[in-house]
């Protein structure tokens, strides 16, 4: 049981994290330096919380991709 509810609140964690990278994104004073390095150590931070939940490392795989895409400016 203590295992899905670490599972829950990594997911949970990682929503909130999309959410900000969105927000950081769209937001006009976005510091790529600054605000990339922050949403890093944010990331970082839940992976680390989440290292003993099974699942939380292969969607950390993905969060690179997902923040790259968040702050790179359509074509």
């Amino acid at each position: 049981f203590a295992e899905q509810v670490a599972k829950k609140a990594v997911a949970s964690r990682l929503v909130d994290f999309g959410l900000k990278v969105q927000q950081a994104g769209m937001n006009a004073a976005f510091d790529e330096t600054a605000d990339l390095a922050a949403l890093q150590a944010a990331v970082d931070g839940i992976l680390r919380a989440g290292n003993d939940t099974g699942g939380a490392k292969r969607v950390g795989d993905l969060v690179d991709d997902a923040l790259e895409r968040a702050v790179t400016p359509p074509d």
